[in-house]
């Protein structure tokens, strides 16, 4: 897996913090949530408390079933459609909605993803690379819009996956963690970079990342739900089931599990 790290025993960071997870008081980790969660409420309806980015598969639909029916948040879902979206991902968000939830599905000017996603497969080896940028920058292009100051991400994927240990426990999403561990490329390329590709940087709005000043002035702050609530994707998928959610009826991409990437072919 990319940005895998073994340590001198050949032991990877995946299975390091597994064996760490069990270490942390999970129980003192989400009252710190729930303390931190209702200083964003707003009981007077002015604004929506936060954003959930989603997709419609099992871990936004957690997210959301968790941020409105367990700790009382009013969200605003928000959705970066892919462009081959199938027929069981398109139910499964219908489900996503009716936890009660308001939601933003925001699809990109097809020319230009086609153009982006051809550049990431024959450059990067990633077909849904515009796909990956746009489900980071579009919930916080809606958070600066709107002036929702709130994210709630899922699972840090250098913790459940592997990665930089340094970054394994770290709770907030920001630019600069996008940047240089989202694992899309961006450490390579960033999408204001494909002006020099011959795409207008009008075209790529929806691909760029607010500013620094405008995250700042609204203070804008992304955290990752799997740092307060231990993150075990099968349990979660057990209790999105029971509202709904559906599965596929044959494994996917090729592996034994008919629950993950359900919303692109």
């Amino acid at each position: 897996k990319p940005q895998l790290i073994f340590n001198s025993k050949g032991i990877c960071s995946a299975c390091e913090n597994a064996v760490d997870k069990e270490k942390i008081d999970w129980t003192l980790r989400r009252e710190e949530l729930e303390t931190f969660l209702n200083s964003y409420k707003h009981n007077d309806g002015s604004v929506y408390d936060c954003i959930v980015p989603v997709s419609g598969g099992k871990d936004s639909t957690y997210q959301t079933y968790v941020i409105k029916e367990e700790f009382g948040l009013n969200p605003l879902a928000v959705s970066f459609h892919p462009r081959d979206f199938t027929e069981l991902g398109r139910k499964n968000i219908e489900v996503l909605k009716n936890i009660g939830v308001d939601c933003i599905e925001f699809s990109a000017n097809p020319i230009i993803y086609k153009k982006l996603a051809k550049f990431g497969l024959t450059e990067l080896g990633d077909a849904a690379w515009p796909e990956h940028i746009g489900l980071f920058t579009i919930p916080v292009q809606v958070a600066v819009a709107y002036k929702i100051p709130l994210l709630i991400w899922g699972e840090n994927p250098q913790q459940e996956y592997g990665g930089d240990k340094k970054i394994s426990s770290q709770a907030i999403l920001d630019k600069e963690w996008n940047e240089k561990h989202g694992g899309y490329f961006l450490d390579k390329i960033k999408p204001k970079d494909m002006v020099k590709h011959g795409i207008s940087i009008y075209d790529l709005k929806p691909y760029l990342y607010p500013s620094d000043e405008e995250i700042s002035k609204l203070g804008i702050k992304g955290i990752f739900l799997g740092h307060y609530l231990k993150w075990d994707a099968r349990k979660q998928l057990e209790v999105i089931k029971k509202i709904g959610f559906t599965v596929a009826d044959k494994p996917c991409e090729g592996t034994y599990t008919n629950y993950e990437n359900l919303d692109t072919r």
